[in-house]
């Protein structure tokens, strides 16, 4: 019999899972623990409409990463200092690995003013910033929050 219990997955992204799970050797018992959000986290708590293109792996909520014509489609976003709050314990082992593309900065500035950042214990960081013009003069700002 099979055990069907990732907290708030349909019967397809169930098979989506467990087909990625096999791929990949992972124990089942592993693939129980992921907790599916149909949500992104931001700055803030609020619903923005997501860009994406055919073909091209990503979307951004910012309409400037793709330069020909994008679908788009509404998504629910919830404030990631907020859910840091509620989610993670201050002893708790975090590794946090950001590819959002374009929103990563809004994202750590957002956990660096709420001081929830302190809870982080490794960090990646993939600044697709640079790649939407409204908002690259961001990553220098967070690259010197960062270091300090």
């Amino acid at each position: 019999m099979e055990t069907k219990c990732i907290k708030g997955v349909d019967e397809e992204t169930w098979k989506d899972f467990r087909d990625l799970a096999i791929k990949n050797n992972l124990k089942m018992s592993i693939l129980l623990k992921i907790i599916v959000n149909e949500f992104g986290l931001w700055n803030c708590d609020c619903v923005r409409i997501l860009y994406w293109r055919k073909r091209i792996s990503g979307a951004s909520i910012y309409s400037d990463r793709f330069r020909r014509s994008h679908n788009r489609i509404e998504c629910k976003f919830v404030k990631v200092s907020t859910w840091f709050v509620e989610n993670i314990k201050q002893d708790d082992y975090v590794v946090l690995k950001l590819n959002c593309e374009g929103a990563e900065c809004d994202i750590l500035d957002d956990l660096f003013q709420s001081g929830e950042y302190k809870k982080i214990t490794a960090l990646m960081v993939d600044f697709d910033v640079r790649k939407i013009p409204t908002q690259e003069y961001k990553e220098k700002e967070i690259r010197e929050k960062l270091s300090l």
